[in-house]
């Protein structure tokens, strides 16, 4: 089930952010370096992809693929990125979460979708077997709290995600989407969500049963590959390499599957990024009507690929450009 657990670790780190933002304070760090080394030391280590969308109209969207957990590597993120965040007008995101973690009313509000059923718990979801798996993978991490027993699997998933993050070495509060949700929060820079924390948390709710299970089982039985996948897309995501991100995001489904769990395995690709891709096409024409210049970060998944936003667009005739880092 690699192509279904690589996928979501692309773009399904809500609740992670949520959980990190809500388990960790924010530290204030030290700058020791002038913010001129620093940002030349960001341009060594970190040159992520960044594309340029143009219309024959006038209007100018950067379109920046996110992973949504990163390390220091990342931050600041280098020059020909900031520069293009400040040539832009807005920011649009997926959804916010910055402003998600602030309302804790509206989080309890979306998490009531992940309650149990009255009378149910978890372990009558997952079964015996898995529910004490997942159990104590998650205990010896550090996540487990007897008040999860009342959450549905779809939580679970997110806690099963937010361990391989950790065991990865990355940070949901130093993810891309974070880092610049921040600074625009910080500067009251215009943002736009293209989506919502309704919507995700909706989509995240729904998947199938039988497919979280599996999703589950695979990452208590195969942690440290999870990991190793996890930290091979975040390598090629620093060094911008194309064709890395392209064979992660565009593999074959397993062939293990049964003719049922590859129904499950198209549905949830259908319902995660085939149906989520246009919808992003679509809002993304509909900033590039206007007559100005934008800036758009959503999971590196809906970005590259067939069916992803760099082709969608460019088979709608707009100009995409890779933009180069500077030497």
């Amino acid at each position: 089930m690699k192509r279904i657990i690589a996928i979501f670790l692309l773009f399904c780190l809500l609740f992670c952010g949520c959980h990190s933002a809500q388990k960790q304070p924010v530290q204030t760090e030290t700058v020791t370096e002038s913010a001129t080394v620093v940002t030349e030391q960001a341009e060594l280590v970190c040159r992520p992809l960044l594309y340029k969308v143009t219309s024959e109209g006038g209007g100018t969207l950067y379109l920046f693929g996110s992973i949504h957990a990163a390390d220091k590597r990342a931050k600041p993120l280098p020059g020909f990125v900031m520069d293009a965040y400040r040539e832009s007008s807005y920011l649009a995101v997926e959804c916010d979460t910055v402003a998600l973690t602030e309302d804790m009313d509206r989080q309890i509000q979306l998490m009531m979708a992940f309650l149990c059923e009255s009378g149910m718990k978890t372990e009558d979801y997952l079964g015996n077997v898995l529910y004490t798996k997942l159990k104590d993978y998650l205990s010896t991490q550090g996540l487990y709290a007897p008040a999860y027993d009342l959450y549905t699997p779809a939580m679970w998933m997110s806690l099963a995600e937010n361990a391989i993050v950790e065991q990865a070495g990355l940070d949901a509060n130093k993810g891309i989407d974070t880092q610049l949700l921040k600074k625009a929060h910080k500067e009251e820079k215009e943002i736009r969500e293209v989506e919502s924390a309704e919507f995700q948390y909706t989509l995240l709710a729904n998947l199938d049963l039988q497919l979280l299970c599996i999703m589950l089982e695979e990452y208590v039985d195969h942690a440290e590959d999870e990991v190793a996948a996890l930290t091979g897309m975040y390598e090629a995501w620093l060094a911008g390499d194309e064709e890395a991100l392209l064979s992660l995001v565009s593999e074959d489904a397993p062939e293990e599957l049964t003719e049922e769990e590859l129904a499950l395995y198209e549905n949830y690709n259908k319902a995660m990024i085939t149906d989520r891709n246009l919808h992003m096409l679509e809002v993304a024409e509909g900033y590039l009507k206007e007559k100005t210049t934008g800036f758009m970060v959503v999971g590196a998944a809906h970005v590259l690929g067939d069916g992803a936003l760099v082709s969608l667009l460019q088979e709608r005739g707009y100009t995409v450009e890779l933009v180069a880092p500077y030497d």
